[in-house]
């Protein structure tokens, strides 16, 4: 019985299963989730001192070894800030790559 529910433990955590995607372990093990939860960070940051988000700065924070990957991270930055935050993601400037968070939720935010 134990090698039984060994086993079964062992194809939940399985990569591709979607157990797995949802758990925090593998969260924190998916670099690309990591990359996306550092620069939510740092858009929540620059949404609270109304700085403008470039692109560049987005791409210091992913950094060279991930640049290939940029757009699947701000594909899931931008889902989570929407998701958790009520936040949207929108590129005002094409040309110059420039980005704001606009409130979903009818209201701004207030400060405490």
């Amino acid at each position: 019985d134990s090698c039984k529910s060994s086993e079964a433990g062992a194809q939940e955590r399985m990569p591709g299963s979607s157990q797995a995607a949802a758990s925090p372990e593998s969260s924190r093990s998916d670099p690309l989730t990591r990359k996306a939860s550092l620069l939510v960070q740092i858009l929540l940051e620059k949404y609270e001192t109304k700085e403008p988000i470039t692109q560049a700065d987005m791409l210091k924070v992913v950094n060279k070894k991930y640049k290939e990957y940029f757009p699947e991270i701000l594909r899931r930055t931008s889902e989570h800030v929407k998701l958790v935050f009520g936040l949207e993601l929108k590129e005002v400037d094409p040309n110059s790559h420039s980005y704001i968070l606009i409130s979903k939720l009818g209201s701004p935010m207030r400060e405490v």
